[in-house]
């Protein structure tokens, strides 16, 4: 196969952005969409729409930065080197980001994508600074590369393409399996009594400020589930483990030996206190919290009712330097169950949720470590 080198300002335009001053309120508004560093680090697809923040007419003239046209490349180049997406509205960015935008005649935009996506690594260390990481306009200009011809290069990026739709339909999945877990549990331990059709017959008491049916049971969290904490430092991570290593980090980890089994829900006790689900062998970080119910099927109860308060407990966590949650405030979570069949039919369709979440993320996971194996290979050529 003929592959041919290029420089990257051969076959893309590129060029930076730019913030107007923070100082000034009138520089934003709704009129231009405007991506940093920040919005890439939140988006989990390969394509990203508008930003958290948009620029007014006033802020764009101020700002040195360009529109960029839409299915263009943005990459990051400082705090930190790598983000990518593909920007599906016109957009402009702030000085922490490059736009790339493919000459169509000699390089299809999802190849570039992937073959900038794949070379993360390569343009962190090209990258100068010593603190913070920055990829200069003339470092990006020079980079060089070896593509085939328009028709491999679709090809190639064909293949990609599909693991990235594969792993999107999963998270829609995880998406909607989410709300309606949200859906069953507000109306069955929210919406008090709708289950028997008495509300509107009982004497109320309060719980967390909310009325409930005098003849429900008042649960707490510690009588459904084991509430403990991992035993491990961070440095127990280990690449090569089989095992999965909960931290208070988003990313699970691995690692070579596990103290738990079974389905429980992880709870960061510091940083952004994220709840994760998980089913099988794994061990976890000191500060990350195990809860383990004391029967499979309040399962998908305990992660709801824990998702729901998370945000609560948060506001009102200790620590005047690194905030933390205790313990207690994880057992304390109170839920509300009607007397007699205790939801057995809410337990059991929340559950079906939770295995529905579970069953995508395992799914998402795979695909992940599938395109990051075989994605540096399509776009060297060895897959051709």
């Amino acid at each position: 196969m003929n592959w041919k080198v290029y420089k990257l300002e051969e076959i893309a335009e590129i060029y930076g952005g730019g913030t107007p001053s923070t100082k000034d309120s009138k520089n934003f508004g709704k009129e231009y969409s405007w991506i940093t560093p920040k919005d890439l680090s939140s988006c989990t697809s390969k394509f990203i729409g508008s930003g958290e923040r948009s620029l007014s007419s006033q802020g764009f003239k101020t700002q040195s930065s360009r529109m960029t046209p839409k299915n263009s490349i943005i990459l990051t180049t400082r705090a930190p080197v790598g983000l990518i997406a593909i920007n599906t509205l016109e957009t402009t960015t702030n000085q922490g980001c490059h736009s790339i935008v493919p000459d169509r005649n000699l390089v299809d935009l999802d190849f570039l994508y992937y073959l900038l996506k794949f070379n993360t690594k390569y343009l962190n260390q090209i990258s100068g600074g010593t603190t913070f990481k920055e990829l200069s306009r003339e470092s990006l200009k020079s980079l060089k590369f070896a593509i085939p011809d328009l028709v491999e290069q679709r090809k190639l990026a064909l293949r990609l393409n599909l693991l990235d739709e594969m792993i999107d339909i999963q998270r829609l999945i995880v998406s909607k399996s989410e709300q309606a877990l949200d859906m069953v549990y507000q109306f069955y331990f929210k919406q008090y009594g709708t289950s028997s059709g008495d509300i509107g017959s009982k004497m109320m008491v309060e719980i967390d400020s909310a009325s409930v049916p005098e003849l429900w049971n008042i649960k707490l969290l510690k009588d459904l589930a084991n509430i403990t904490t991992g035993k491990k430092d961070a440095n127990f991570a280990d690449s090569d483990g089989v095992y999965s290593f909960f931290t208070c980090g988003e990313e699970v980890l691995s690692c070579t030996d596990f103290a738990f089994e079974g389905k429980a829900v992880l709870v960061a006790g510091n940083g952004n206190f994220n709840v994760k689900i998980f089913d099988g062998k794994f061990n976890a970080y000191q500060r990350t919290y195990v809860v383990l119910p004391n029967n499979n099927k309040y399962f998908g109860l305990v992660y709801k009712a824990i998702s729901e308060q998370i945000e609560t407990l948060s506001m009102g966590s200790r620590g005047s330097i690194v905030k933390f949650i205790t313990m207690g405030d994880l057992a304390d979570i109170r839920i509300a169950f009607s007397k007699g069949n205790e939801n057995n039919e809410a337990l059991e369709l929340m559950n079906s949720y939770a295995d529905a979440i579970l069953n995508a993320k395992n799914k998402i996971s795979k695909l992940t470590n599938l395109i990051k194996f075989i994605g540096p290979i399509t776009v060297s050529g060895q897959l051709a």
